[in-house]
């Protein structure tokens, strides 16, 4: 199928709901960030697209990212690619490749992915569908896939290498038409700029027979009209009509001979009844050739310029362009452009509005980084275009930034929280572009795996609404576990001398992911999918207060006009999933009720002691994805509540008991694995952290266990400072932005816990007799953590005697009776 339509929405050819493609490699000259996060990839995203590359040119690249407002916008969820053009020209293709299994669909047109260029621009574009390869659009979905690909594998991004692979991976249409051979069918076929023969050239060799009329249209022509002159000179027709829109384009003012040569001002012959359609500033790029044989219809993103078609063989630009044959139709009449009409110009009467100015490199840099990735194994590999001596790399955090020697062999950054940009310095001076990094760990959100799909097609229904089957998502996280390999043993009596060892409770890994170096999606969780999709819903409402309408007009859409149904949305959604969420949240404690029974169950009298029973278990992927999912729906309820759910004071209990309970069943954390387990287990880590603090913040606990609370979450990061204070930076952040939803004495205690647990880290030596204390007072124990206790109370006489303690601990029930003998030391934290 070929479709040629100036004015039809590229998203319209998917229809609405549809999942049949899982990948998208696309191209632009210019780019717009802010069009692209909030308009074009929730729509790809709700039609199951999320294995997403782009490829812009490197002169726009480091244009927009000038812009450090940039980087808060983008959500890791596609591959920024910067494109260097290699002959004095820039990188301006206008190509989409969108993938499936069993189908294949390349947009070759003239629009960047920008609004203007997909909205408010005068743009066109030919679409090719295929799903046989014994179609003819097949051969030009294998020459763009193959140019593409092309462009992917010479740019030396691992990222991006990988999610091509991925897209042939899933895809067996395209490695069915790889198989095709090579066609000398001119139907249509696809072009691009080669070192070894111009676009200009390859459209000569294919156009045949008498050429009688060449039309044109484009925005920007040479000055000097050097490609009118040689399409005059090459084809010789008997005239050539240029369509010129000197509102915005540029025109070729110096052009020499004009005899054979009309020119028409764009508004008088492009005919429309649309007012709006009618404003619209030309960009399409299309030249018709009109011979004895037929019809040549060449369009695509070459402006009518010398660096467009590749007329200096030194200095061209990397174009692609579709030419179409056809017998008898005038394409574009088709298209409502009349060239017969009798407004015929001369060139004096245009009066250009503009100059066209292509940004060429900022030569004020001494070099570019031309590529910046994070590896799973903690590196980070930047590639500089010219070496300078004692140049450093500049990376930028959330909470400041951090100078690193550049070494060509990958930079270890020790286990750095997020990276907003990176910029070459010498002498603490900017010399370089700024980068985004590429994270392999942001690789496993965009995996195509089709068993997968049903996940992501309960997040993003049609109205996008995907809280009305969370019923259904949540029935995918399986607690099931058998833990053949705990061991306990409980005192039965205090004179029993036969294990006073510690005993230890460890739980058979009962997740089977597994991760090693390299990325292997198929290991990749269910749970841990479902935690990525509720914390990227979370992340869309964080940044937009109004949800994303996924139908919405894309004009209105990004223009503001759009109307917000978004609360009538949320009101309607039904009631159900909030009783679903508390299913989830009792199945979860149930889970951790089951782990933990040998500690409920041992006698009163040896719980929180080292002769009782404690946990050594070490967290897993699964184990972190599990709490992670409860917090985030959690904190979803809270910071967005839906009008008739009443539920906020259970959100809040299952809160405390089940970070609570995790924080003691965990307490052994993860080790440093170096490989990719370690990066997402400190990932997860991260979130836990950050949105317990938040959650907590909002809660009506009192001080005492917020306090409690607040000093073992700090206690997670015992041996990490750094993190612990980047963390601590990100929730208070947060926490400013939620500001209407903080608990002001809530938030006072927590930063006061924090400046106790770091002073207690300096000073976390003063060990006592528990007894010296009676009520009131915060100690710690090292398989436990910190504990309150409210009161204490002495139990029996002479050498029967011991304490009565009601003890605040996560993880228990508030003021829980624990007991102890006169002799147990503790560390005491100071007030």
């Amino acid at each position: 199928m070929i479709t040629l339509d100036e004015e039809k929405n590229i998203f319209d050819l998917f229809g609405k709901g549809s999942t049949i493609y899982h990948s998208a490699i696309l191209t632009s000259f210019t780019f717009d960030p802010y069009y692209f996060s909030n308009y074009y990839m929730p729509q790809m995203r709700s039609r199951g697209i999320k294995n997403v590359i782009v490829l812009i040119d490197s002169t726009q690249y480091d244009a927009i990212l000038e812009d450090t407002d940039i980087f808060k916008i983008f959500r890791q969820d596609f591959a920024l690619i910067r494109v260097k053009n290699k002959s004095n020209g820039v990188f301006h293709p206008k190509v989409s490749l969108f993938l499936g299994d069993k189908q294949a669909l390349a947009i070759v047109g003239s629009g960047n992915l920008t609004y203007s260029g997909m909205s408010h621009n005068k743009e066109l574009w030919g679409a090719f569908c295929a799903d046989d390869k014994e179609a003819d659009e097949a051969v030009v979905i294998k020459d763009v896939w193959n140019y593409l690909s092309g462009i992917i594998k010479s740019s030396s991004s691992e990222v991006a290498i990988q999610q091509l692979e991925w897209c042939k991976t899933y895809s067996a249409a395209i490695r069915d038409f790889e198989s095709i051979k090579s066609s000398q069918q001119i139907a249509f076929k696809f072009l691009y700029a080669k070192p070894e023969e111009s676009i200009f050239n390859q459209v000569k060799d294919i156009v045949t027979g008498d050429v009688n009329t060449i039309k044109v249209i484009a925005p920007f022509y040479d000055i000097e009209g050097s490609l009118i002159s040689t399409l005059k000179s090459a084809f010789n027709p008997k005239k050539i009509k240029c369509a010129i829109d000197d509102s915005y384009g540029y025109i070729p003012q110096k052009i020499k001979d004009v005899t054979d040569i009309q020119f028409f001002r764009w508004h008088e012959i492009f005919g429309s009844a649309n007012q709006f359609e009618l404003a619209k500033k030309l960009h399409a790029k299309a030249i018709q050739f009109e011979t004895s044989e037929g019809t040549f219809f060449v369009l695509g993103s070459t402006n009518a310029t010398s660096a467009a078609f590749g007329l200096n063989i030194h200095s061209f630009n990397d174009e692609a362009n579709i030419i179409v044959y056809s017998q008898k139709e005038d394409f574009f009449e088709k298209l409502g452009i009349d060239f017969s009409k009798q407004c015929v110009k001369s060139i004096g009467d245009f009066q250009a509005a503009s100059k066209y100015n292509i940004k060429s490199d900022d030569k004020s840099f001494l070099t570019h980084i031309t590529l910046c990735e994070r590896h799973l194994h903690d590196k980070l590999y930047i590639q500089l275009d010219k070496i300078i001596t004692d140049v450093k790399i500049r990376l930028y955090l959330d909470y400041g930034y951090r100078d690193f020697y550049f070494d060509k062999e990958g930079i270890e950054i020790n286990g750095l929280g997020k990276i907003q940009y990176v910029v070459a310095v010498v002498d603490d001076k900017e010399i370089s572009n700024k980068a985004l990094v590429l994270d392999s760990s942001d690789l496993l959100k965009r995996n195509p795996d089709s068993k997968y799909s049903m996940i992501e097609s309960l997040f993003h229904t049609n109205n996008g609404d995907w809280d009305d089957n969370i019923a259904k998502v949540l029935s995918y996280v399986n607690f099931e576990v058998k833990d053949k390999n705990r061991t306990v043993a409980v005192l039965k009596d205090p004179s029993d001398t036969s294990a006073k060892s510690e005993i230890l409770i460890s739980k058979e890994q009962f997740d089977n992911t597994r991760f090693s170096k390299n990325v292997d999606a198929n290991l990749y969780s269910l749970s841990m999918r479902i935690l990525d999709q509720i914390q990227f819903f979370n992340s869309n409402k964080q940044d937009n207060e109004e949800e994303i309408d996924e139908t919405a007009n894309m004009e209105d859409l990004v223009t503001g006009n759009a109307e917000d149904y978004s609360k009538e949305r949320r009101i309607l959604k039904s009631y159900s999933n909030k009783n679903e969420i508390l299913s989830y949240l009792r199945r979860l404690k149930r889970h951790y009720d089951t782990l933990a029974k040998d500690f409920d169950n041992q006698d009163p009298f040896y719980r929180l002691h080292s002769q009782g029973v404690y946990f050594d278990n070490n967290i897993t992927c699964n184990d972190y994805s599990y709490i992670l999912i409860a917090i985030m729906l959690i904190f979803q309820r809270i910071a967005y509540p839906i009008q008739g759910d009443d539920n906020a004071s259970y959100y809040s209990q299952y809160f405390a008991e089940l970070v609570g309970r995790f924080m003691m069943i965990y307490r052994a954390g993860y080790p440093n694995t170096n490989d990719f387990t370690y990066v997402k287990l400190e990932e997860m880590h991260r979130n836990f952290l950050v949105y317990s603090l938040l959650i907590l913040s909002t809660c009506n606990m009192n001080k005492d266990s917020v306090e409690v609370w607040s000093l073992n979450l700090f206690e997670t990061y015992r041996n990490d400072q750094e993190n612990l204070i980047s963390c601590y930076n990100d929730y208070q952040k947060l926490s400013n932005e939620y500001k209407n939803l903080m608990k002001e004495y809530t938030v006072k205690t927590i930063d006061n816990a924090f400046n106790k647990y770091r002073k207690f880290l300096k000073t976390g030596d003063n060990i006592v007799p528990i007894s010296e204390y009676s009520e009131n007072f915060y100690f710690y124990r090292s398989k436990f953590g910190f504990m309150f206790c409210k009161k204490s109370k002495i139990m029996g006489d002479g050498k029967g005697r011991y304490f009565r303690f009601e003890v605040i601990y996560p993880g228990i029930k508030d003021l829980e009776s624990t007991y102890t003998n006169n002799q147990i030391k503790v560390k005491i934290i100071e007030p």
